[in-house]
């Protein structure tokens, strides 16, 4: 079934947005999207740029059995190889982090998540995008908000952040953006759990 048609038969008279997301993560909207990114990369970055900002709706403030269907359908590695095309641009990179923002809060709560996460990419393509775009502030808040939470509960992650560059990734974007009071905190509480 295509995503169009799947959207298509959902209920647009619900009320609830939660009620809402719930229905299209039910028809199969996940599974849908993850599969549009994997077939999609050649020169669909518009389409990829989409999928992940969906994604990241359907994954963030969910419940945990959401996000298992998620990375059981392969959400993490659809986006960071995505994100590993298309270094270069930086709102792909911010949409991208932004889709991995819900898995990774839900990585918190349960550590096999979270190290499923790590084993796929994640922490290393999340230091990279910082690294790359420093310039950019709400990817550098977004992005050490993901790795905050993927590093959170699990000593594996840790480890793959300290040699992915965590960091220096952390610092260059505090010095860049010293006026950020969330990404100074987000930083500095990183940066302890890195040592």
């Amino acid at each position: 079934m295509s995503l169009t048609s799947l959207l298509a038969g959902l209920d647009r008279d619900v009320d609830d947005h939660d009620q809402f997301m719930n229905q299209a993560v039910q028809a199969g909207a996940i599974e849908a999207l993850v599969e549009a990114m994997r077939n999609g990369k050649d020169g669909g970055l518009r389409m990829l740029k989409q999928a992940c900002l969906v994604l990241g709706l359907l994954t963030t403030h969910c419940d945990v059995a959401t996000t298992i269907r998620a990375v059981n359908a392969g959400f993490v590695e659809a986006v960071i190889s995505a994100m590993r095309l298309h270094e270069a641009d930086a709102g792909f990179q911010l949409r991208a982090c932004g889709a991995l923002i819900g898995v990774a809060d839900n990585c918190v709560e349960n550590g096999t998540l979270s190290t499923r996460a790590g084993n796929a990419g994640a922490i290393e393509a999340v230091v990279l995008a910082m690294h790359e775009h420093v310039a950019e502030e709400r990817l550098q808040l977004i992005s050490s908000r993901v790795l905050r939470s993927l590093v959170a509960s699990s000593a594996e992650n840790v480890t793959r952040a300290v040699i992915a560059g965590a960091a220096s990734a952390l610092v260059a974007g505090m010095l860049q953006h010293p006026e950020c009071k969330a990404l100074q905190g987000c930083g500095c509480e990183q940066l302890r759990h890195l040592n």
